[in-house]
């Protein structure tokens, strides 16, 4: 069963926004929706975000091996990963949690400007946004994957807006990068000009770290 523990929240350095839905949840793949977005950063910062969670999963990883009373093994994932052209810290949260006494709870994601105030939750946050996000680390084991964690996803700062408007889909979610030197139109970025006509909760053993 979980442990149900006080939790740090960590900001993550600022970066581009990678696959953001965090105005909404994406309910392609979750029935009950799932926020979610990644953060590129460079080398260094991702040494240095990974420094800081790796604390926080070593501590959790050896308080379950001792509950456990055996060495356990590590999941392959982990939420800060190399990836084309740099690093990424990757966040999630889902949309919808089922209590034990079946009250469904809504979840979204805290939106804010680069000032701190409530960013309008009808203005898209587009690819290429320059963001920071507020995330909490959840270590969880399960038998078959070993002991691993994931970044909870709560807020979102946006530092530079790249926009989307409702039902459209950045040129980044059809798997388009930007060209060097290549056509422009009328100074939009690349993210608005493509147009797009538009639980089960998993049974594992989540611990929550307090440190």
């Amino acid at each position: 069963m979980p442990t149900k523990v006080k939790r740090p929240t960590i900001i993550t350095p600022e970066g581009i926004a990678r696959y953001p839905w965090v105005n909404n949840p994406d309910t392609k793949f979750v029935e009950n929706g799932e926020y979610r977005c990644a953060v590129v950063i460079t080398k260094k910062e991702a040494t240095a975000f990974s420094k800081q969670l790796n604390t926080l999963f070593d501590a959790a990883y050896e308080a379950e091996c001792a509950k456990q009373d055996k060495q356990l093994k590590k999941a392959s994932s982990f939420p800060v990963a190399e990836i084309e052209d740099g690093w990424e810290i990757r966040g999630k949260l889902k949309a919808k949690v089922v209590s034990r006494d079946g009250t469904v709870h809504e979840l979204r994601v805290g939106l804010f400007d680069s000032q701190g105030k409530p960013h309008p939750r009808d203005v898209l946050v587009g690819g290429g946004s320059k963001i920071r996000m507020a995330v909490r680390p959840k270590f969880w084991f399960v038998s078959a994957l070993g002991f691993g964690g994931t970044l909870e996803l709560d807020a979102v700062q946006i530092i530079d807006l790249q926009a989307l408007r409702p039902g459209e889909r950045s040129a980044e979610s059809f798997g388009f990068t930007s060209v060097e030197g290549g056509y422009v139109h009328g100074g939009e970025t690349f993210e608005n000009q493509l147009d797009q006509p538009d639980v089960k909760e998993e049974k594992e053993e989540l611990l929550d770290a307090d440190f």
